[in-house]
């Protein structure tokens, strides 16, 4: 693989994992970076769907709302990743168009006086985390291939091809690696 061309890594970001990474949690994942700073990084992986949904977790008006694995650090948490960042409480932008939520309550009432709409929402339970300077040295070890992210990609609606998909649209030798096998053995 050629050197990932970033010479930084910020808030938007997509961190991709190579296939049959060692780490089981991230294997084939894409994290959004949504804080890096000198604190260290924190993130959500956007394309592990859990098989329940938010009415399992809370009591809620949107009880089958997906719910997402955002990553091995504190899985009895809950977060939000969602649009329109200025109108919802609690909102903390990292794009444009994205902002993080710890408020889980003040994203819900923002569906229920429609300022959102579901698809607009992603709920997390457990984040991505860094220490300062770990995300770096990962990347530079080849743990992770970087790329920009987009509204697009962080709220797509097909997670189970996520991955595959966005390789494919970095191109190159990145897209090559989209087609390897999830067993190299059976290859």
């Amino acid at each position: 693989m050629t050197t990932n061309s970033f010479s930084s890594i910020g808030p938007g970001d997509l961190l991709v994992a190579p296939p049959n990474q060692i780490s089981p949690p991230f294997d084939r994942t894409l994290v959004v970076i949504c804080m890096h700073d000198s604190e260290g990084s924190l993130g959500f992986v956007i394309n592990r769907k859990h098989r329940f949904d938010l009415g399992s977790l809370i009591a809620c008006d949107f009880p089958h709302q997906g719910v997402y694995f955002g990553g091995p650090v504190e899985e009895n948490s809950l977060a939000c990743l969602h649009q329109h960042g200025s109108s919802v409480q609690g909102a903390l932008p990292f794009t444009d168009e994205l902002s993080f939520n710890l408020d889980v309550g003040a994203v819900l009432g923002a569906l229920g006086d429609e300022i959102l709409q579901p698809w607009q929402v992603r709920f997390f339970v457990g984040y991505s985390g860094w220490a300062p300077g770990q995300l770096e040295a990962e990347i530079k070890a080849g743990a992770w291939f970087v790329t920009r992210g987009n509204e697009e990609l962080v709220l797509n609606s097909k997670p189970n091809t996520l991955w595959r998909t966005v390789l494919l649209k970095m191109g190159g030798e990145y897209a090559l690696v989209a087609n390897f096998p999830e067993d190299p053995m059976l290859n």
